[in-house]
């Protein structure tokens, strides 16, 4: 039976991670290569909400948001103290931040963007 092994690892470390495959399996060969990774510029701002203040994600090409993502802790913390679903709390708080701009300390709406539609 065959298996795919996938691992990530830096530079320096190949050699290493390399000799311990070699070690602790069967195989006989590794292809290798080098790949690489595009991440989207983050900012982390407190929003206010129905449930106080909440750290959330913001991730952005350039100036323009694509995508909110709301602290899981922030999150589970308020439905372990209200009681509530913790979805439930990542849904409202997510609504929230897509209409928050995050280079203000106010919850402002953002202008909705033509491209694409």
């Amino acid at each position: 039976p065959g298996i795919l092994l996938t691992v990530l690892c830096s530079e320096d470390r190949k050699e290493e991670i390399m000799r311990i495959i070699f070690r602790e399996t069967s195989t006989i060969g590794l292809r290798y290569y080098e790949t690489k990774r595009k991440i989207l510029k983050r900012q982390i701002k407190k929003i206010n909400t129905e449930f106080g203040e909440v750290r959330v994600k913001f991730s952005l090409l350039g100036d323009e948001v694509l995508k909110t993502s709301p602290e899981y802790e922030d999150c589970r913390k308020i439905a372990l103290k209200k009681d509530i679903p913790l979805t439930e709390i990542i849904k409202k708080i997510q609504r929230v931040s897509e209409q928050t701009s995050p280079n203000s300390s106010h919850n402002v709406k953002k202008p909705i963007s033509q491209k694409g539609l």
